[in-house]
C-alpha cells in the first residue's frame, strides 16, 4: 500500500520533500513497483491518443480532482495538519485550469476538423 498522508502535499516543490519525509510519505521501491504496471498502462493508453481525447482527459481529471479539495483539507485537519496551502490553492486554481483546458479543447477541435470543413464556401 502506498503511504501518502495529506500533510505531505504541497504546491511548493522546494518544501515538498521535507514534508514528505516528515509525514513518512516518501515512496519506497515497493511503492514504485506496486503502481508501475498500472501507471505504464495509463501512459501507453494516453500516448496513443490524439490531441482532442488527451485534452478531454486532462480537463475531466482537473475538474474531477477539484471536487475533492474540501474533503482533502478536512482529512488533513483530522490528521492534525495546519498546512492548507495545497488545498486552498488548488481549490481555486483547478477551476481556472479546467476552464483553460476547455478553451484548449475548442482550439484542438477546430484544428482537428477535416480540411474540407475548414474551406470557405464559394459564392
Amino acid at each position: 500500500m502506498i503511504r501518502f498522508p495529506i500533510a505531505a502535499i504541497s504546491t511548493n516543490s522546494t518544501r515538498t520533500p521535507d514534508r514528505a519525509i516528515a509525514a513518512n510519505a516518501t515512496p519506497t521501491d515497493g511503492d514504485a513497483q506496486a503502481v508501475y504496471r498500472n501507471l505504464m498502462n495509463v501512459r501507453l493508453f494516453i500516448g496513443r491518443l490524439s490531441a482532442v481525447p488527451i485534452v478531454v482527459t486532462m480537463a475531466f481529471f482537473e475538474g474531477f480532482i477539484q471536487r475533492f479539495m474540501a474533503y482533502l483539507a478536512e482529512l488533513a485537519q483530522r490528521q492534525g495538519s495546519a498546512e492548507m496551502e495545497y488545498t486552498d490553492v488548488h481549490g481555486v486554481c483547478d477551476v481556472t485550469h479546467t476552464q483553460e483546458l476547455f478553451r484548449a479543447l475548442e482550439a484542438e477541435m477546430a484544428l482537428a476538423r477535416p480540411i474540407v470543413a475548414r474551406l470557405p464556401l464559394s459564392r
